[in-house]
């Protein structure tokens, strides 16, 4: 597999550069679709399906791909404290807008990817876009220089609105909230599926009484639907150092099966821990580094 923690440290530029000269030359390819698992992608995957709609991914290491795409297997990641975050290998040269910055790199020279305006431009109906935060900050630059009926068909999806958003693009950000998740939600999760949920539930509830609908419609119809929901109760978990939560993963890794969705549940739902899920990340790797050692 192709990963970002192989690359050496460099500028925007050059990483892009030796990355997609690693695309070009892999000789392995699988369905786009094969790559990615968990939650988030089945309940996108299956309000594409509802809708009869094209399913594209997303993706910091190729671009945007659809579905059926043929690419080669990869690990790369904008987000979080993975070994793969291609925005760590990035060295001083990289401005604020870093990530913004790798995605029209890698758009541009991606063999597999497509671009992202023309397929909006492309499409005849709505184009419905669920991403956790970081990654809708990462394409937000592409969507802001979509002008008249290319802009007004999109509806956005994610848990929180990135800092920064352009007001062009958060008046299209539906109202979903934490409602989502409390005791009357027909869909709860966790806060890493979101935006996918919020999607599911979009194209379950609210596009069966309001297909055509413009994007004012389609927001108060979804804080109508809110209205009927009640807020989830909010758990109390404690506090912990690194090396406490190191030492609880070691001790609980046959609990989890040493699986890591798993492992942040034991310690969140059996333990009533705190722990952020990028912090987790990095403190799961070294439990599981200390363990084989």
């Amino acid at each position: 597999m192709l990963r970002a923690a192989s690359l050496p440290k460099g500028s925007p530029q050059e990483l892009a550069t030796a990355w997609v000269a690693r695309l070009e030359s892999s000789r392995g390819r699988i369905r786009a679709d094969g790559l990615y698992c968990g939650r988030s992608f089945v309940e996108a995957k299956t309000a594409a399906q509802v809708l009869g709609a094209n399913f594209y991914i997303v993706s910091a290491g190729i671009g945007l791909v659809r579905q059926d795409a043929q690419v080669p297997a990869y690990g790369v990641t904008v987000s979080g404290a993975s070994e793969d975050n291609v925005i760590g290998r990035m060295n001083g040269e990289a401005g604020p807008d870093a990530i913004g910055q790798w995605w029209r790199l890698l758009c541009r020279k991606s063999p597999v990817g497509e671009r992202l305006r023309t397929v909006v431009r492309a499409s005849s109906g709505l184009v419905l876009i669920a991403l956790p935060s970081v990654y809708l900050s990462m394409i937000a630059s592409d969507l802001a220089k979509l002008h008249g009926r290319s802009r007004s068909r999109l509806r956005i999806f994610t848990s929180a609105a990135p800092k920064g958003l352009p007001k062009s693009l958060s008046s299209l950000v539906m109202p979903y909230d934490e409602r989502l998740d409390g005791p009357d939600s027909p869909m709860p999760g966790t806060r890493s599926d979101f935006a996918a949920r919020a999607l599911r539930h979009f194209v379950d509830h609210i596009l069966k009484k309001h297909s055509s609908g413009d994007v004012r419609e389609h927001m108060r119809a979804v804080t109508s639907s809110l209205a009927r929901m009640r807020k989830p109760r909010v758990a109390v978990r404690a506090r912990h150092s690194d090396e406490e939560i190191i030492r609880l993963i070691q001790d609980h890794w046959n609990a989890a099966n040493g699986k890591s969705s798993r492992m942040l549940r034991v310690l969140r739902d059996d333990l009533s821990v705190a722990c952020e899920q990028s912090r987790f990340a990095g403190l799961f790797r070294k439990a599981k580094r200390r363990s084989a050692g």
